[in-house]
């Protein structure tokens, strides 16, 4: 029997940052942060991620690309600016550079996949990209 793409990838132990990396971001030591489930495919990880209502922050030396499964209604604040309304429906992606401190508040628990990326993969990725583009 033939060994499947998704049989390769390989499930990680579910802790904060989705393995080593991105273990340090305060993110992952709120109690309202629960990670569901996690998979790693060489330099790309992957976790589904439970929040509760409530005030967290995000800061990390890793990018992140979350995909709403729920519907987000709160606030976000960037670095020292002003505080946002920020809706993010289901089915819709939000990043994060590198870098860059965050604060949220979300009024009802919410659930999204979140894929911390390391600047240099994503560099790395992109660069691959452009350079086989006509």
């Amino acid at each position: 029997m033939t060994e499947t793409s998704r049989d390769r990838s390989s499930r990680t132990s579910v802790r904060p940052g989705f393995g080593h990396a991105d273990e340090h971001n305060p993110y992952w030591s709120f109690s309202v942060v629960r990670t569901e489930s996690a998979r790693s495919w060489g330099s790309i990880s992957a976790g589904i991620v439970n929040r509760a209502a409530g005030t967290v922050v995000w800061r990390s030396d890793y990018h992140r690309v979350a995909y709403a499964l729920t519907d987000v209604l709160g606030t976000i604040r960037n670095d020292e600016g002003p505080t946002q309304d920020w809706p993010l429906e289901r089915d819709n992606f939000a990043f994060r550079p590198s870098g860059m401190t965050m604060q949220s508040t979300v009024e009802a628990p919410v659930r999204n996949v979140q894929i911390p990326q390391s600047p240099t993969s994503t560099n790395s990725l992109f660069r691959t990209s452009f350079e086989a583009a006509p």
